[in-house]
């Protein structure tokens, strides 16, 4: 039991620390010219700790192919395109499915407007999807006092099989 507790008591401020505050979303993904069909969604969400991560959701699905990269771009053409500003995340992890990519400590999630995946071997661009405005806000709106006591109970005290967990 003491086991559990220690755990709860590591584990609660990083729960309530890593909370979503702000996100924007990928409804659909297009098939550019010569590109492939994907479906699924996606999620770009910012952290209250000020991480971001991109996420395809459960339903992603895309045709497999060699050397394929996740960027956000500032417009719906291949990374390699003049003059389209974008941010290589990491290779695609799986052509199916729940897969996320952390992003660099320097991006905003107002930065970029399109998620795109591009092959990197043949310069031959995927499919793309564009984010959705933003929605929520990490904006801090009043004083934050780090050292607030609150009130903690567990109970019963001493536990058999169970215990209860209050704050």
């Amino acid at each position: 039991m003491k086991i559990i507790f220690l755990s709860l008591l590591i584990a609660l401020p990083m729960l309530l620390s890593a909370q979503v505050c702000a996100s924007r979303s990928v409804s659909s993904f297009v098939k550019p010219s010569g590109g492939y069909t994907t479906s699924g969604t996606a999620i770009l969400e910012e952290h209250s700790n000020g991480t971001l991560t991109l996420s395809f959701s459960a339903a992603f699905s895309t045709s497999s192919g060699p050397d394929l990269y996740v960027y956000l771009a500032e417009r719906d053409d291949a990374p390699t395109a003049s003059g389209n500003g974008h941010i290589e995340l990491a290779a695609l992890i799986n052509n199916n499915g729940t897969q996320s990519y952390n992003l660099p400590a320097n991006v905003s999630i107002e930065d970029y407007d399109y998620v795109l995946v591009h092959c990197k071997q043949y310069n031959h661009f995927w499919t793309w999807g564009q984010l959705s405005t933003t929605t929520g806000s990490c904006a801090i709106t009043g004083t934050v006092n780090q050292n607030q006591d609150f009130n903690l109970n567990v109970y019963p005290n001493p536990a058999v099989s169970a215990i209860n967990i209050s704050f």
